[in-house]
C-alpha cells in the first residue's frame, strides 16, 4: 500500500501546499490513520508489521513515525 497524503506532489498546487514548510507533520498524521483504517477494513493486512520510507521531507517523516 502506497499512501498519497497531503502534501506529496505530482497533484494540484494546495494538495502540494497543504503542508510544505511543516516539517512536524508532513502528511504523517493522514499515513498514519489510512494505515490503521485499511487495518480494520482488511483483516490480512498486519499493521503492526508496517515498512516505511522517504526521501527528503519523507526521509524526515519516515523517521518522525519510528517514534509516533
Amino acid at each position: 500500500v502506497e499512501v498519497d497524503a497531503m502534501g506529496t506532489p505530482g497533484r494540484s498546487k494546495s494538495f502540494h501546499e497543504f503542508y510544505y514548510g511543516n516539517m512536524g507533520d508532513n502528511g504523517l498524521p493522514d499515513q498514519i490513520t489510512t494505515i490503521k483504517q485499511l487495518g480494520e477494513r482488511h483483516s490480512w493486512m498486519d499493521i503492526d508489521r508496517v515498512g516505511i520510507f522517504g526521501h527528503s521531507g519523507g526521509g524526515f517523516a519516515s523517521t518522525r513515525a519510528l517514534f509516533a
